[in-house]
């Protein structure tokens, strides 16, 4: 198990942060990834027609594409090439193997000194760039599993990114974006257990001997506890700690905790690859849906209260949209291929 990574900063090749601008440069984490793939094939292959005719198509596709491509352009000119520590870092990466950790690793160095100034204090609290940097992620519509070096069973939903520490005297999870599912194991490797611990910016949680998942949402954290028990510290209060036990589920911020609600298991369907929807608003199953499609669904306001049920498998999305179709009366409106809205059928209006 890998603990947590170090700092970008003190990376070899990494570039001095006076180098580059300290500013962010608006360019999207998985943009600037494309963008520094595409250099690394660059420096890989060698300036052929293909290479570069591939690379004036992925520019062509979206402004963003061409601002980060721009971007690298403007700081591999004011640094000098491949006589850069920039240079020599991109060559480092263009020698590794194409698919490997070492190369994915290298690439995200290479994103950082290119867009983000070099330093790792100028993403420490930029969402987008936190979760693309942790050490496990999932893709839109990816589900993981993951089994962790004391046993414990960690499962990623769509869209969701962690940090993982394990030392000689703790286990500790950080929870960056999206949510989880952990079943933890009994560390019998040492001859005492090391404390568990689920850290997300709204506080900390203490696992005895359980199962739950951890949603991170925009503005506070959802527990839902399916055995054994959970203890909340928030952040902001941890003199107000609660242990939630089995069968129930809280949401908490920085300095709250709600009261006590049911855990429900068609929360955690996702595990299966399903939804699984009973009398649910409209607009809830919508916000489900979207975390697992790429592009954005949206749900019209005069529809959000209309209420379904069933089982549906996530495997497809565009399929989940066509049974709303026939069984409430609504219909799909597209305005890309992946930005779309639910609204009320015109038959109906």
């Amino acid at each position: 198990m890998r603990s947590a990574s170090p700092s970008p900063a003190g990376a070899p090749g990494f570039l001095p942060a006076a180098a580059v601008d300290r500013n962010i440069a608006g360019i999207p984490p998985e943009v600037a990834r494309q963008a520094v793939t595409w250099l690394v094939e660059l420096q890989t292959a060698g300036p052929t027609s293909d290479t570069d005719q591939a690379i004036q198509r992925w520019r062509a596709q979206d402004p963003a594409h061409e601002r980060a491509w721009q971007r690298i352009e403007s700081v591999n000119a004011r640094l000098g090439g491949l006589a850069s520590p920039l240079g020599s870092t991109l060559a480092q990466a263009a020698l590794t193997q194409p698919a490997t950790h070492s190369r994915r690793q290298a690439i995200k160095l290479l994103a950082l000194a290119l867009f983000a100034g070099g330093s790792v204090l100028t993403v420490r609290d930029n969402a987008p760039w936190q979760a693309w940097l942790a050490d496990e992620q999932s893709a839109t519509g990816e589900r993981r599993t993951l089994r962790l070096a004391d046993g414990s069973k960690l499962q990623l939903n769509s869209d969701s990114a962690v940090n993982i520490v394990f030392s000689e005297k703790m286990r500790q999870l950080k929870l960056v974006r999206g949510e989880i599912l952990i079943d933890t194991g009994r560390d019998d490797a040492f001859p005492q257990p090391r404390p568990f611990r689920v850290e997300t910016r709204d506080g900390a949680l203490v696992p005895i001997g359980t199962r739950f998942s951890v949603r991170l949402h925009e503005d506070r954290t959802r527990l839902d506890v399916f055995a054994g028990a959970v203890e909340i510290l928030p952040s902001g209060a941890v003199d107000r700690k609660m242990t939630i036990a089995a069968g129930n589920s809280v949401e908490f911020a920085d300095d709250t905790i709600s009261a006590t609600e049911s855990a429900d298991e068609n929360r955690i369907a996702w595990q299966d690859h399903m939804i699984v929807a009973s009398q649910m608003r409209l607009a809830d199953f919508v916000a489900e849906v979207d975390r697992h499609r790429p592009g954005r669904l949206h749900c019209d306001p005069a529809v959000a209260e209309l209420r379904l049920s069933g089982s549906y498998p996530l495997g497809e999305p565009e399929k989940i949209l066509d049974a709303l179709r026939s069984t409430l009366p609504v219909e799909i409106h597209y305005i890309t291929r992946y930005w779309a809205t639910v609204k009320a059928s015109s038959r109906n209006r």
